[in-house]
Order: structure tokens, then C-alpha cells, then sequence
């Protein structure tokens, strides 16, 4: 890999999670969004990414801290949202998208999407709640 700094998507509504991003990837730029509105105008407003992790259960923390990841509709989004949204902006993914998820079954699912899709995806869930 070159010397360039990467340029990583992450979107996540634990604040936790970012902050481990953070200590993981110091010398890279890691655009932090928490809610599914913020990570749509991240698409549009970046050119390409080089790393995007995606978590799926984006309303955990919403009280707590004040995020609110909502669909036009009023249903709650999840990262399985935010993969679909994704599709409309191919040029700008990386080569695999890594979906960091603690819920097995929402990541199961982003996964097969993704790839459903041509797109090479897999779980690694992080350790951090």
C-alpha cells in the first residue's frame, strides 16, 4: 500500500466504536457518521473511499446521544438501508466493504446483499459494544 492516507467511511451510532476507529486507523481520514442522513451526504459529498465499515442496528444510541437514523417513512434505517443507498453511488466503493456489525443476522444479511450486488463484503464484527 502507498504512503497516501486512506480515506474511510464509518458509520456506526456508537460513539465507542468511532473512537476505536480512531486508535485503528490514526494516520488515515475517517469521515464518522452516526446516522443514516449524515452517511448519504457523505456519498455525495466524497469522491472516492477507500475503506467503508457499516454497522446495522443504527438507532441503539439515539437517546443517549441524539442520533436518529429514520427512513423517509418514519421506520427506523439500518445499515441494510444504508447498503441499498450505497448502490447508487458504485463508483465511489472500495473493493469490499466491511460490515462491523454485533448483530449476526442484520450482518448476514448486508452481506448477501452486498454481494447479491457484485460486491465483495464480509463480517468482522469489532469488539468494542
Amino acid at each position: 500500500m502507498d504512503a497516501r492516507s486512506q480515506v474511510i467511511l464509518f458509520l456506526d451510532d456508537n460513539p465507542a466504536r468511532h473512537a476505536f476507529m480512531d486508535q485503528q486507523y490514526p494516520d488515515d481520514t475517517v469521515i464518522h457518521v452516526y446516522d443514516i442522513d449524515t452517511f448519504r451526504s457523505a456519498l455525495k459529498d466524497h469522491d472516492k473511499f477507500d475503506l467503508i465499515s457499516l454497522d446495522h442496528d443504527l438507532n441503539d444510541f439515539t437517546e443517549e446521544f441524539g442520533f436518529c437514523s429514520l427512513l423517509w417513512n418514519g421506520e427506523k434505517a439500518t445499515g441494510l438501508d444504508a447498503c441499498g443507498y450505497m448502490m447508487g453511488f458504485k463508483e465511489k466503493l472500495p473493493e469490499e466493504i466491511i460490515v462491523h456489525s454485533s448483530c449476526p443476522d442484520g450482518a448476514s444479511g448486508m452481506v448477501s446483499f452486498l454481494v447479491s450486488k457484485g460486491i465483495k463484503a464480509f463480517w468482522k464484527m469489532f469488539p468494542v459494544a
